[in-house]
């Protein structure tokens, strides 16, 4: 789904934190939670990973 994601519908039974790297040494993060669904996501263009801990190195984005 890299940088692939227009739309989404979140069927997982856990929060899990998409996320961005602006740059490096430079990341953002979406939390998504359970349920959430988009057709036309802003985040469309900046997906680069997702993972179930929230990032501890990684800025609200």
């Amino acid at each position: 789904m890299h940088r692939k994601a227009a739309s989404f519908e979140s069927n997982a039974d856990v929060t899990v934190y998409a996320i961005h790297w602006a740059r490096p040494g430079e990341c953002l993060y979406r939390t998504i939670w359970t349920g959430d669904r988009s057709t036309s996501w802003e985040w469309r263009n900046k997906l680069d990973a997702v993972q179930t801990d929230r990032p501890s190195d990684c800025q609200p984005g």
